[in-house]
């Protein structure tokens, strides 16, 4: 089995997973859901509470699916009157 050495390391990379989360305002709060991932759904009175509630979706997502939990490189993207 080859080892890792400082020449050959740089190749490898620890790749995070991408999500894509479209936080949406409607007429009395505001929904989340991931973009790029089924089963993934929040919502809350304020911004600040979707994104909490759509990160604990996550973890409860992971944990019962049986999923190792994994770092994700989350993108936000705010639609409020149905403009980003």
């Amino acid at each position: 089995m080859p080892s890792l050495t400082q020449s050959n390391c740089s190749d490898i990379t620890l790749a995070m997973k991408q999500l894509t989360i479209i936080i949406e305002k409607t007429k009395d709060l505001y929904s989340a859901y991931a973009d790029n991932m089924k089963g993934i759904y929040g919502g809350g009175n304020t911004i600040e509470e979707a994104k909490e509630s759509i990160n604990t979706s996550l973890k409860l997502y992971q944990k019962h699916n049986n999923i190792k939990p994994q770092e994700y490189e989350i993108t936000y993207k705010i639609v409020i009157n149905g403009h980003q």
